[in-house]
């Protein structure tokens, strides 16, 4: 974790992996902000610097109780992860960036498919991959029902997740 502490902290001295995080709080949807642990903020500021740095990925939200900011200290931290090649994410050995890996475990959700990871110190972390048809419009009710409880997008270059935010909150 002490490599995450430092590129977090380079990061955000230097401006990069802003897309999506300000250096007013976390979020740039004019929501009140994230106020996640230390080592939650730092995680999801590595994971938008990450996908900034991998084309395959188009767009990174926080999602359950951290984007409510309603979580509790042994809360997992739950991430969709919208990607062009979503078999390639799947099988990379990216989440080795976040800090070392107790266990991992893959859940088949249909569309979305979760690599739910056990770093050291405890932090347990969501990674759900999915397509873009994930967030297209109108919503499947298992999209809609994940935004209904909860999401604040971190990275959304091309606007997708803000469309399906935008458009997934009423009844179609």
């Amino acid at each position: 974790m002490a490599e995450l502490h430092r590129r977090a902290d380079e990061s955000a001295a230097d401006g990069r992996g802003s897309g999506g995080l300000g250096s007013e709080g976390l979020g740039s949807d004019g929501l009140a902000p994230i106020e996640p642990g230390p080592d939650v903020a730092i995680l999801l500021r590595a994971v938008v610097d990450w996908a900034t740095e991998t084309p395959a990925v188009v767009g990174v939200a926080v999602v359950g109780s951290h984007a409510r900011g309603t979580a509790r200290p042994d809360s997992d931290v739950d991430l969709v992860l919208i990607c062009d090649d979503p078999a390639r994410i799947l099988t990379g050995d990216w989440i080795w960036r976040f800090g070392a890996v107790r266990s991992v475990a893959h859940e088949d959700y249909g569309a979305l498919q979760s690599l739910r990871v056990f770093f050291d110190g405890d932090l347990e972390v969501e990674f759900g991959i999915t397509g873009r048809n994930w967030a297209a419009l109108p919503l499947d009710p298992g999209t809609r029902s994940v935004i209904m409880g909860g999401v604040r997008i971190l990275y959304d270059p091309d606007g997708l997740l803000h469309r399906a935010t935008s458009g997934g909150r009423g009844k179609d």
